[in-house]
This record gives structure tokens, sequence and C-alpha cells, in this order.
């Protein structure tokens, strides 16, 4: 279907066929004029984010690269000699990361999000203790008011990616979550870093309403 269309920012008409999303990004056909833009413009930039959303919401500073905790902050602290904060001596990614030392809880919230919208919820832990169990409690907030709390184990001291997508109570709408730091003896010390949560594409326009569509189709099956 060809239809015309303005250029965000300018007040240029042009006509052609409509943008789809393909492997994640916008794709338009070969006869178009703007076939050959900058990719990370096409797949990143004000476009594909106007017509697809975003493909990746992270929760904010997710590697703690700003050099501060915010907006994530300590919440509840059942003892220990240090609190959260951030540090440049371990990083699993970047030049930062979150430490603690004690039973701390770090915590952010956030705009609620659906659960059946959620492909991946997960970030790295390192407890560099030599003894153990190395074990950390993480909580998922939701909505409603209510929490979930779930033990997740690290098998070495060192830096190990935790998947917690599938401890995530379905239906519901996630607003926050958080991860309490390692205590079992020795020093009981936890680093955290790359906080993410991925999710699927969400319609930022009018030009996407047969693919929203679709979704309300396929949620109401």
């Amino acid at each position: 279907m060809f239809a015309p269309q303005v250029d965000a920012g300018t007040s240029r008409q042009r006509s052609g066929p409509i943008p789809h999303r393909a492997h994640g990004c916008l794709r338009e056909s070969q006869n178009s004029e703007y076939d050959h833009e900058d990719a990370h413009r096409r797949c990143c930039g004000y476009r594909a984010e106007r017509f697809c959303g975003p493909r990746r919401q992270h929760p904010g500073n997710p590697g703690f690269e700003s050099g501060s905790l915010a907006p994530w902050y300590q919440a509840n602290d059942f003892g220990g000699p240090e609190n959260w904060n951030v540090t440049n001596n371990e990083a699993h990614t970047g030049s930062f990361s979150a430490t603690d030392v004690g039973n701390k809880q770090i915590r952010e919230d956030f705009a609620p999000v659906f659960i059946g919208d959620i492909l991946q919820a997960s970030l790295w832990i390192k407890n560099p203790d030599d003894g153990g169990p190395r074990v950390n409690a993480i909580d998922f907030l939701y909505s409603d008011g209510s929490n979930t709390e779930n033990v997740v184990f690290q098998p070495d001291n060192n830096w190990n990616f935790n998947d917690v997508t599938s401890l995530l109570v379905p239906g519901k709408f996630l607003t926050g979550f958080s991860l309490y730091g390692y205590i079992g003896g020795g020093e009981d010390r936890t680093f955290v870093d790359d906080w993410v949560l991925n999710v699927v594409p969400t319609p930022g326009s009018a030009g996407v309403l047969g693919f929203a569509g679709l979704i309300g189709l396929r949620r109401r099956r």
C-alpha cells in the first residue's frame, strides 16, 4: 500500500511503501530514497522508535556507568559494614559496578511493564568470597502492591550471568526489582552489573496500527 508520509522534523512528503519491521529494525523497499541511510540511524534512531517502538528497555543506569547509584537506591538494611555504592575496582563490562558488604537491598522502581511483554530479565552477579554457599535474594515488585522473592546461587567467585525471567509472575505488571547482597560467611561482598529488561517492540505511531491489532488479537485468543 502506498501513502504520502512526512519525515519527522521536516515538512516534505514522499510517496512510497509504508515502512515495516524486519530483523528487529526498520526496512523499506529497495526503491526508497532512504535505503542508504546510516544503519545505526535506521535501526536505533528516531525513525525506528517512531514506527516500531523500543526493542530493549533497560532499567535506568543498568551498568552504573554514570558513576553513581541513581536511580538505584539502598532500601532494606539487615546488617553489614558497607552500604551499596558504585566502584571502579570491579566491573563485568564498562568501568563500574555496584557493590556492598552485607545483607542490604539495592532497588530500582520504574513505570509498569506487562510481564507478557518481557523477553528477558537478567543481571550479572559476582560474590568474590571463597566461602559458600554464595547466595543472593532477588525481589520483583508489581503494580498491585505484591512482591515475590527468590534465591539465586552463584556457582563460583567469578562474574555469573543470572537469567531470572522464569521467576516473573505471569499476568502482572512489573514496577521494580531489587537484589540483596550476599551473606554467608567470609567477606560477604557482592558486585552487580549489567541489569537488562528486554521487552517486545511496542507500536510507536499510527503507522503500525495493523501490527498493534495483530498483537491484540493474539493476546485475546
